[in-house]
Order: C-alpha cells, then structure tokens, then sequence
C-alpha cells in the first residue's frame, strides 16, 4: 500500500520525538488568539536553521497523523488542499476562515538539515470581540469613562455581549465612608449560536452622604487573563444642604413619608375610578362584541411611532448596504451614483404576466402578491447588487409601507431567527422591547430578503440548542399575548421551508440565489421565480456614463477643495467636455474590442472593468499608476490584482471559488488573443498545429486524451510571464528587452513560446 512508507516513516519520527531530550522548546508562541472568519500564520522559531521535513499535528503526537507536513518542501497531510489548513516553505502554518473547530493545541515538529530537531507546541484561541471592544454599563455609551449623577442609592449593570472566549467579569470599587456596596451574582449566558456568551454583573450601591463622588470600574478578562477590558464609571450624588449630612439624613426620612402618603391617595383614587370604569365596561358587553372593537387611536398611534422607530433604526444598521464597493483600494461609492433600475418579466402567483422595474415592484408589493419570491442569476451577474438596489429605494422612503429584514446568508446559519437577528441590528440605546418589536412585525407589512440562499451553513457545528431555542420561543409567544401572525423566533431553515402560517399574509420572503439543483437547503414552494436578466446594450451605456461621471465629479470636487479649480463657465465646459471624452473613451474599449466579450456577460466583471477604466482616465490614483488601459493584458493583470485583494480581505472559501472561475475565464481570453482566430476552438483535434504542442511542452497548456480527441485546458504555472512578455513587447522596445532577459534566466521554454507565437522562431 502507498500510504505504508509514509506512515511508518512519521512512527518512527513520533518515535524519536518521545525519546531524544536534545531539542528546543518555547519556539512556537504558548497562545495564538484569531478572531472567527479571519485568517492567522503560526510561525515557530527555528534559528535560522534549514528545515528538511516539518510535521503538525492536531493534540498528541503519538496518537494522530500529522494534519500538515513538509517534506523534502513538498507540502501534505491529511488536512492538506481542503482550503482550512496550509503550510508554507519555513514549516509556518496558516489558518484559513478560522472557526471554533480550529480551536484546539497543535504541536510543531521540524527536523533539521543538520541532524538536530524540534519540538514545541501552541494552544489555538479563537475569539469574537465585542462591539463596542468594552464593557457595557447601564446608561453609558463610551468606552473610555462614564459619568453618573445619583441621588441616594441606585443600581448599574456591566455586560460583555456575544463575546468569546467567555470572559470573567466583576467590579472593583473605590467608594468612601458613607457607602454601601453590593454586588449581585454573576450571570453567563451561551448564545443560540452555541459559540458566544454574554455575561454581566450587576452592583447595588446606597450612600446617606450628599455631595458625595465614589468610582466604579468593570473589569473583564478570559481565562487566559491575555484578553482584558475595562470601563471606569464616576458616580456623584447631589449636593448637600445647609444641614449638613444628618439634615440630609432627616429630609430624606421627611420626604419618604411625603411620598408614601401621596401614594396612598393616588391608590385610592385609581381604585374608584377602576370599579366605575369596570361598571360602564359590563354595560356595554351586552350590545358591543369585544373581538369587533378597532383599536384605541392611542394605541395604534403607539404601533405606528414604535414601527416608525424599528424602520429607523433598521436604516441605520443598512447604510453600508447603500453603497457599492468595486475596487478594493477606493471607498464604497453611493450606489445612487451607479444605480441602474432592472426591467422584469414574470409571472405572478395568479400566473399573470407581470412586466415591472424593481422601483414598480417595491411600490406595489401587495398587490402582486409577491409573498415568497426566488432572484435567480450566475454568479457575479447582479443579484446582490439588485438587493442593494431594494434596500436603499426602502431606506429613502420617509414614511414606510412595509418593515425590511435584510439577512447576508453568507454571516448567519440556517439555525438563526429574525427576532436575534434584528435585536444584533438595533442600537444599543434603544428603548424597544422584544414584545413590542412582535406587535410591530404583526401590524405591518414585512419584507424579509435572504441574500445568498448557496453560501447560507449549518454554521460549522455552532448549531444552536434546540431546547434552549424552543424554551426562548415559548416565553416569547406568551409575552406577546398569543400574537401569532408572525413568530419572529422562527429561524431561517423554518423560513425557506414555509413554515409559516396561513394568517401569515403580511409576510414576504425574497432570496437569491444561483438556481443550482445541489444547493444544500431548499426555498420551497410556493414561490415566484424572477430572473435577473443580463445586462442590456442601453443599460450597459448609461453605466459606464454615470460611473465616469462619477468619478469626474469626484476629481473636481477633490481638486475644488486643494484650491486649483475655479467655478467659472469656462472650467465647465471644459468639464463637460472631458467627461464626455471619457465616456466615450470607456466605451470604446468595452465595446469595441473582442476578446472582452465574456466581461460584457457578467455584471461583477463588467462593473469592476468600467471602474478600473475610469478611475485610471480621471483620477489616476497611485495603485493605477502603471496600468495602460489601451492594453488588455495590463487590464486583466489589474482586474486579477483586484479579485486577489479582494479575496484576501473577505477571506471565504466561497470568494476563493469565485476568483479561480473568473481567473480561468480571463486565461481563456488571454489564449484567444494569442492563437490566430482559425484555431480557436474548444477541443484541438490530434494534428493541431506546432503552437499547440510548444505550449503543452512548457506548460501553459496541458491535454487529456478521450476517444482519439485531445481536450486542452489552460495552465496557471505561467500566466504572468506570458502576459508581461506578449503585450509589453509590443509597446516599450526597452521594456521588452527587460523582459527578455529575465525569463531566459528563469523559464527558458515560456520564452521559446513567446518567439513562436510572435513569429521570430
């Protein structure tokens, strides 16, 4: 068996780790702490020594296989090319889309050119911050100090909310005489997501002395006591009076009998008014049914402020979905600055034809009765950019028809439910109770939109506790008097399932997705399926326009405020007249040049395209500097450079698929401007011509032989090479010198190619 040399090779490698005492420790770091869904290298000291094979392991050496290797530098393991773990040339290993199942002790093993090894282990952490990164006091909204003005005695709660690991959390105090300090117990609580917990403290204090500052400070801090927050809080009570603290002492016992006296009145009063009200009540039970009354004006005037403030602070937590943000090393932009209205044809639950705009739809979501709608188009085609296009047309409305829950599918887990989810989106000022947001929900119409039914998970064995989730949805119920229209504990998998119920009427779910067959979750029907057409000729032209206007208005506007631009009507002109060479000069290149005819298919491509274009014409920025827009392989190596940094910053296996289909798709048309038009074809029959063959032996394509046909398939190993050398040549004799001598030092047999394929060979 092939696997046997290996695994008896890494025994007695085990073998020799337990036995020699001749090695190194402490090189790693004792703790390593990643916040989830972010990337972390661990590397470990080896004092500059050549490493000959490097092992990790997952808990104890002698009893698990190595999850990484390095052998004689070529990498491996068991977790090896699953895209979680990697481990590069120094043996240093990298943690990819980090989650709490990558919590756990690793041991590094390396072994040395020079016969010695080493041996050292790290402890794994991963961490969810708080925001804000301290601890929450009652009333307090900063991080760095908190003042409280008191009179007599009074309580204050610290919190740390949705943190990990579990923190430990108390109070430290440093009163004066007069003071009297308790503290209550500590209360940790495990989220429904199974992985972060919230934890607060309460502290009752009660002071008999006036004019008095005491100050509190809530300190947090994990186990690991590497992690530690804390917010200082300065209470003062009221100044004294003349008398001093014991006349403060007796106007505090004067004035507490005044109030209980006043009290009593006030109980006595409310009890005869209650009876007489009661009274009138019965009188007119046996005319007026109770289920047929309307409202109270002061109570549905209450649901609509109360509705007015959710859908007011949804729209704040929704700003950064009303912008777009396309080239990575420039601010999002306004999407109103690009903004481009889709025209749909469908049909309706009726099986009417509907033809409408997205604005159309949204002004009329009742009447077409559009309860549970499916968005469908290829990746990369527009779907998330349409959601933003919802979100931003609801967020400008003033007064709102309809309340809208946006759910990025790509940060939850089918496991979540909306009310969590909205209470996450909400201030930590408001003033909203969970049984008001169910009153608000069922009184108004709601738009809950699922962007991204293929990236939604399970959530990598963070499932919330089923117990603990119904317990929670039963309190809730009872706490909204049986309201029923909409339970607001139901999670996402409950929502794609339509578990709704029939009087659920005021209930739209909208989700994309790509429309796949093997999708792991199921939007099930009823449903309407709208799907987002590509982008039309007319539709493409007046984005380009208003992307380069956009881009000029920001030149001007940047220029305008360094003082080098005038406002007179000649500086407009000339204005319009450059804007207008822009555009026409973007489409130029879009529209006129073949082998861009993939990106005019696809809306992400498009639209990083057009920018990339138009910020180069009028901005020029610094990253854009060596970028010659009238070259297409210096265009593609910009737009991989772009997708690459994008990638890294998102940082999800997801984002990684996306840019190696895009990636393959700008080699293919790299490859047609290569090979003369006549030999493009996607399947090279045996006798292909001596371009075929030259570019197989150096590796930029490689075959696979079925049925006497020879598929070919574009390689990654030489792309940069190929494209610096092919395009630049043609414009820079020196650079292209420059070029020349550096691949004949390099690769040889890609320089051969190049001279084939430009004809001097």
């Amino acid at each position: 068996m092939e696997f046997e040399p290996f695994f008896a090779k890494a025994a007695a490698r085990t073998l020799v780790c337990m036995i020699l005492t001749t090695f190194t420790e402490g090189a790693c770091p004792k703790i390593v702490f990643i916040e989830r869904r972010s990337s972390s290298t661990i590397s470990c000291v080896t004092q500059d020594k050549i490493i000959a094979e490097a092992f990790w392991y997952r808990g104890s050496i002698s009893h698990t296989i190595p999850i990484l290797r390095l052998e004689n530098g070529n990498p491996g393991g068991t977790e090896y090319g699953k895209g979680q773990y990697v481990v590069d040339s120094k043996g240093a290993m990298t943690i990819h889309n980090a989650s709490v199942v990558h919590e756990a002790d690793y041991f590094f093993v390396a072994f040395f050119e020079d016969d010695t090894f080493h041996k050292s282990n790290v402890t794994v952490v991963i961490t969810v911050l708080p925001d804000p990164p301290c601890p929450q006091v009652t009333n307090c909204f900063s991080c760095e100090e908190c003042h409280l003005n008191v009179s007599g005695n009074g309580t204050v709660t610290c919190s740390m909310l949705g943190v990990r690991p579990k923190m430990n959390i108390n109070w430290i105090t440093e009163g004066e005489p007069g003071t009297d300090i308790t503290l209550h117990q500590r209360n940790v609580k495990n989220n429904s997501n199974g992985y972060t917990w919230d934890v607060s403290i309460g502290l009752s204090y009660g002071t008999y002395t006036c004019g008095q500052r005491f100050v509190l400070q809530c300190i947090a801090h994990d186990d690991h006591k590497l992690l530690k927050y804390s917010t200082p809080v300065y209470i003062e009570t009221e100044n004294c009076n003349d008398g001093g603290a014991l006349g403060n002492k007796q106007s505090v016992l004067i004035s507490t009998i005044v109030v209980m006296a006043i009290l009593i009145v006030i109980l006595v009063i409310s009890a005869i008014c209650y009876k007489a009200r009661r009274k009138d009540q019965r009188s007119l039970e046996t005319t007026v049914n109770p289920e047929e009354q309307p409202l109270t004006s002061s109570k549905s005037a209450y649901l609509d402020t109360a509705a007015q403030r959710t859908a007011d602070y949804l729209k704040g937590a929704y700003e950064p979905q009303c912008s777009v943000h396309v080239l990575p090393w420039e601010d999002p932009i306004p999407i109103t600055a690009v903004n481009i209205d889709y025209e749909l044809t469908f049909k309706n639950a009726q099986e009417t034809n509907i033809n409408s705009s997205c604005h159309e739809i949204l002004r009329n979501i009742s009447l077409n009765n559009l309860h549970r709608v499916m968005i469908t188009a290829d990746r990369g085609n527009g779907k998330t950019y349409f959601m933003k296009q919802i979100i931003h047309q609801w967020s400008q409305e003033k007064v709102n028809s309809f309340i809208l829950i946006y759910i990025d599918a790509d940060d939850i887990s089918q496991n979540m439910d909306i009310m969590s989810m909205i209470l996450k989106m909400l201030p930590t000022s408001h003033n909203l109770t969970k049984e008001v947001i169910h009153q608000v929900l069922n009184s108004n119409e709601v738009l809950v939109l699922i962007d991204g039914l293929d990236e939604l998970t399970v959530g990598d064995g963070e499932k919330s506790s089923t117990a603990e989730s119904e317990k929670q949805r039963k309190s809730d119920t009872e706490s909204t008097d049986n309201i029923s229209r909409f339970n607001a504990r139901q999670t996402i998998k409950e929502i794609l399932e339509n578990n709704l119920n029939e009087e659920d009427n005021n209930v739209h779910v909208w989700i994309t997705s790509r429309g796949l067959q093997d999708t792991r979750y199921e939007f099930k029907l009823p449903y309407v399926k709208i799907n987002l057409p590509e982008f039309s000729e007319q539709q493409m032209k007046s984005y380009i326009k208003k992307t380069c206007s956009y881009y000029i208005n920001f030149k001007e506007l940047t220029e305008g405020k360094q003082g080098s631009t005038e406002n007179t009507p000649h500086q407009k002109d000339k204005a319009k007249a450059n804007s207008e060479e822009v555009i026409r000069m973007v489409q130029k290149i879009v529209n006129e040049n073949n082998v861009l005819r993939d990106f005019k298919n696809n809306f992400f491509l498009l639209s990083l395209l057009v920018h990339i274009i138009a910020a180069k014409l009028t901005i020029t920025p610094e990253y854009l500097h060596n970028l010659i827009v009238e070259n297409m392989a210096s265009l593609i190596a910009t737009i991989i450079e772009a997708l690459l940094l994008r990638y890294s910053r998102k940082n999800t296996k997801l984002s990684k698929e996306v840019i190696d289909k895009i990636k393959i798709t700008l080699e293919e048309v790299a490859f047609r401007m290569t090979v003369p038009d006549e030999t493009i074809q996607v399947r090279f029959p045996k006798d292909r011509n001596n371009i075929i063959r030259i570019a197989e032996a150096v590796g930029i394509l490689e075959e696979k032989e079925q049925d006497n046909v020879i598929d070919v398939y574009f390689s990654h190993t030489r792309i940069e090479e190929y494209f610096a050398a092919k395009y630049i040549s043609k414009l820079d004799k020196v650079k292209y010198q420059s070029i020349k001598k550096t691949i004949e030092k390099s690769h040889g047999g890609v320089w051969k190619l190049i001279l084939c394929l430009e004809g001097l060979e």
